[in-house]
């Protein structure tokens, strides 16, 4: 009965749609509530249609949507629909009929993104965009529509604008009595998305591995630069020594005193990535002497390097996840994707595209083997490497998890779990994740190493990368202090 009612609901707001539907706006959303508790709802996208009192459902939308809500918040899924509602709307009114060329439908995505900053209320009556009805927005929501719009771009030169039998596998978790009345309907033809699509040496310009990049005219206004703090050396190492989740005090010890990592590529170690210090002389012609265990950071798609020396193939270890396990590299995820851990641009070495870890101090690099040595017993014993061949995993958590790879998210708590368990508040005046690089880089000039060292320890490919990093003004202060004294200067 209750999916009955659901059903005739569902229909009731469909006709109360088509009813109402004017000639513009042409698209319009519907938010459906489901009794799927992995998805309470959903937002689609209907077109007006040629057919008299009919809509029609865009369902590689809906497709997008639903592979959206498996890792984001319904709110940001929503949202999504809804720029993509506003972009055909806005495209419809602007040149009736649809733009025919490549050109001619990006520039009408930078115009969308320039008239939803001045909005369209001051436009004349005659003029078509005024009845779009826009206030202007600000700045930060015009970013989000337009990475919302190129995210769809990405999905559609993925996996293209077929159904794919999208109501019979994709949403079989779904009551089908919610979406029964769209069963039938017709995909929109979609001029717009078959010359966006084939726009990809003009928007790659605009896509990054970490980020959707606004338009020119469209990006936030220049901040006034500042130097970052960063929490000092008896703070850092109360928070390594409090730490009794042996995963998260090797981040922090790494991340602290192993020459400056970024935390994403920290997230992408391999189980065979962390190994005894005379393996330096394979990959990087360093004697055995020891220099402290090697974390070695290799590219998460590119490197070759799958935990042997005999890989004559060059398989890279982009083709060994697919081909092993199924999985995407998690610098290739959408960055929207809980897993996803980009890769900035790193200096590299070698044939097997790795780099290598410079212990900055050889108590954080003894204790980190500790750490190291128990979750490889985590690992034997669960034998994790059945379902992925990540290092850093979950070892103390309940459900799907345990034992699977870490997640931003998931460290930025224990981040700030360890920070309170010292008396420390986090996220304050440098006290965060971001902020042990910045300290690792001030531990570097502390040993007087020369900026082309710590360039080379960084992995920066411009020996300038590193100016904005390790800004101590503890340490100035202290300088400051000794000249006082030995000169006796007031």
């Amino acid at each position: 009965m209750d999916s009955v009612c659901a059903n005739r609901a569902a229909k009731n707001r469909i006709h109360d749609f088509q009813n109402k539907l004017p000639r513009h706006p042409f698209a319009t959303t519907l938010t459906l509530s489901l009794k799927e508790p992995s998805l309470p709802a959903i937002t689609v996208l209907l077109y007006e249609s040629s057919e008299p009192d009919a809509a029609e459902l865009d369902k590689t939308v809906l497709r997008w949507t639903v592979e959206r809500a498996q890792s984001l918040k319904l709110s940001t899924v929503s949202r999504g629909v809804k720029s993509l509602c506003r972009l055909i709307n806005f495209v419809s009114l602007r040149q009736p009929g649809g733009a025919k060329t490549v050109e001619e439908q990006s520039a009408h995505v930078f115009s969308f993104v320039d008239y939803r900053q001045s909005g369209t209320l001051h436009l004349t009556t005659q003029d078509p965009l005024h009845r779009l009805y826009w206030a202007p927005v600000g700045q930060n929501t015009a970013k989000d529509e337009f990475r919302d719009i190129v995210e769809f771009f990405i999905f559609l030169e993925r996996d293209g604008f077929e159904p794919k039998q999208i109501l019979s596998n994709q949403l079989r978790a779904l009551p089908a009595s919610s979406i029964s009345t769209f069963r039938n309907a017709q995909t929109y033809p979609k001029d717009m998305y078959n010359h966006l699509i084939k726009a990809r040496e003009f928007w790659s310009r605009y896509t990054t591995t970490s980020t959707r990049q606004m338009p020119t005219r469209g990006r936030l206004n220049p901040q006034v630069k500042t130097f970052r703090q960063f929490p000092p050396k008896a703070e850092v190492d109360a928070i390594i020594e409090a730490e009794p989740n042996p995963t998260f005090r090797a981040i922090w010890l790494v991340l602290a005193y192993g020459g400056s990592h970024r935390v994403s590529e920290i997230l992408n170690l391999w189980q065979c990535d962390v190994l005894p210090s005379h393996y330096r002389r394979e990959f990087f012609g360093v004697e055995s002497r020891d220099h402290g265990p090697l974390v070695l950071i290799a590219h998460p798609s590119e490197s070759t390097y799958l935990g042997a020396f005999d890989n004559r193939k060059k398989t890279t270890r982009e083709a060994f996840l697919k081909e092993k396990y199924n999985l995407t590299p998690r610098n290739k995820l959408s960055n929207y994707d809980k897993l996803f851990a980009g890769f900035k641009t790193k200096a590299l070495f070698g044939t097997y595209k790795t780099a290598d870890t410079f212990w900055l101090d050889s108590g954080a690099a003894y204790e980190f083997h500790e750490c190291a040595e128990e979750i490889r017993r985590f690992h034997t014993y669960r034998r994790t490497s059945r379902f992925h061949p990540y290092f850093l995993v979950n070892t103390m958590s309940k459900g799907d998890s345990y034992g699977m790879p870490l997640k931003k998210n998931r460290l930025d708590r224990a981040w700030q779990a360890a920070c309170r368990r010292v008396g420390i508040e986090p996220n304050v005046r440098g006290r965060n994740i971001q902020g042990l690089r910045h300290f690792s880089k001030a531990q570097a000039e502390s040993l007087n190493l020369s900026p082309r060292q710590i360039q080379l320890m960084r992995g920066d490919m411009n020996i300038s990368s590193q100016d904005d990093y390790g800004a101590d003004l503890i340490e100035l202060r202290s300088a400051l202090l000794s000249t006082y004294e030995r000169t006796g200067a007031n």
